[in-house]
């Protein structure tokens, strides 16, 4: 049996002026500029979030209303939308109860039939047309907020977004 001899190279460096590292104040500079970044970003981020909740309810009632109205002009039978403003949530007729997100809260319910104190219900005929009405939905301070318009003649059924803010 026959040995071979191996070598290795070592390299080696001084310490001090020849080192590739970081220094404390580089590091330091960096999480300032972090820091500095995540103040001025964090906030507008949770700003979209608050609007995109309330858009999205908005959405979603919009979506209920317009599928109502196709069922009355589908089955030939008025179907009714029941805004509950004490409760924050609304139904739509033989429909489960949709509960807003709790920093969504309807701003103002006008149009429409007065059931009692906290009920409003819009009722879409038949023949297209319905109780005419506004259902505003709102944020936080700084979200934006939202409405429904309901044409009472046609029917239609609109989503605007209430620049106020």
């Amino acid at each position: 049996m026959v040995f071979r001899e191996e070598t290795a190279i070592t390299v080696t460096s001084r310490a001090g002026s020849n080192s590739y590292g970081f220094s404390l104040l580089e590091l330091v500079l960096v999480l300032m500029v972090l820091a500095l970044s995540s103040s001025i970003v964090l906030p507008n981020i949770e700003k979209k979030l608050e609007q995109r909740a309330v858009r999205v309810s908005a959405l979603g009632l919009a979506a209920v209303a317009r599928h109502l109205h196709n069922r009355a002009l589908d089955k030939g039978v008025p179907q009714r939308l029941v805004v509950n403003v004490s409760q924050n949530s609304y139904r739509g007729e033989r429909e489960d109860e949709v509960y807003l997100p709790p920093d969504v809260k309807f701003a103002d319910v006008t149009g429409g039939e007065v059931v009692d104190q906290s009920l409003r219900q819009f009722t879409f005929f038949p023949n297209g047309s319905s109780y005419g009405g506004v259902i505003s939905l709102r944020g936080g301070q700084r979200s934006a907020s939202y409405s429904l318009h309901f044409e009472p003649l046609t029917g239609r059924i609109e989503v605007r977004r209430d620049d106020n803010s």
